[in-house]
């Protein structure tokens, strides 16, 4: 399915001090020299079995301990409980350039991403809200863009606290990885450049088909480039492509 595949972690570093409660978890650190960070190994997760749980109770679940550490990318299958998510990011580059935080798959329903902004990480005022997911439109959308990508702030906290909540019909995954800006730029026009040329050789044998089904008479062709249009128009609706 030409999909990049996201690396793993560079480098770990020690742990800046914070006045967040202490996590089970390393911080996700992104260092000089590095463009990109995998999130596997830096969740922690915590179930929702109800859906309505709040930033509010999951903050103090988290100040509790309640979030259980994972030993990689979320993958609980299919469910019908929602899931949240706790990611520390801790950013030693001098650049300042900024970073992009980058999930997948695009597929998931709703995805709600909750960023820290403010000073004080326990206060659900200090969060930016950032809805994202397949069932919200482009227009809706916090960060607008087809895929599931948000700009962390470039202010010098010690610690960045993200919360992620997911709800979802179909398999309950995710993963991804925090990048320099630069690098999200390159992997998202390589990516769309392979996935165009995935849905323009299924529309282009699509088209042949239908030329045989035509001059043979054939309706199994016909039925094969059916096929193949419902494939290549799927698929380019799965990863925004138009």
């Amino acid at each position: 399915w030409l999909l990049p595949g996201l690396g793993p972690m560079d480098q770990a570093l020690a742990n800046p001090a914070e006045t967040a409660p202490p996590s089970p978890l390393a911080p996700l650190v992104i260092a000089d020299g590095d463009k990109r960070v995998a999130l596997a190994g830096h969740l922690a997760w915590l179930d929702d079995p109800t859906r309505e749980l709040p930033l509010e109770a999951a903050l103090d679940a988290w100040q509790r301990g309640d979030f259980q550490s994972l030993p990689g990318a979320l993958n609980r299958g299919y469910t019908t409980a929602a899931s949240w998510l706790h990611l520390t990011v801790a950013s030693t580059q001098a650049s300042g350039h900024p970073l992009m935080l980058k999930l997948r798959p695009q597929f998931l329903d709703y995805v709600d991403l909750y960023v820290q902004q403010g000073a004080d990480p326990t206060d659900p005022a200090s969060y930016r809200h950032a809805r994202l997911g397949d069932r919200i439109p482009l227009t809706a959308r916090s960060e607008h863009g087809a895929r599931m990508a948000v700009i962390l702030p470039a202010q010098p906290l010690p610690r960045l606290q993200i919360f992620i909540r997911i709800q979802t019909s179909s398999t309950h995954v995710l993963d991804g990885a925090v990048m320099t800006h630069i690098q999200f730029l390159e992997t998202s026009t390589r990516a769309t450049m392979l996935h165009g040329a995935y849905v323009a050789i299924a529309l282009v044998l699509a088209l042949v088909n239908i030329l045989l089904a035509s001059h043979l008479r054939d309706p199994v062709y016909a039925y094969y480039a059916a096929y193949l249009c419902a494939l290549g128009v799927g698929y380019a609706a799965i990863e925004g492509l138009s």
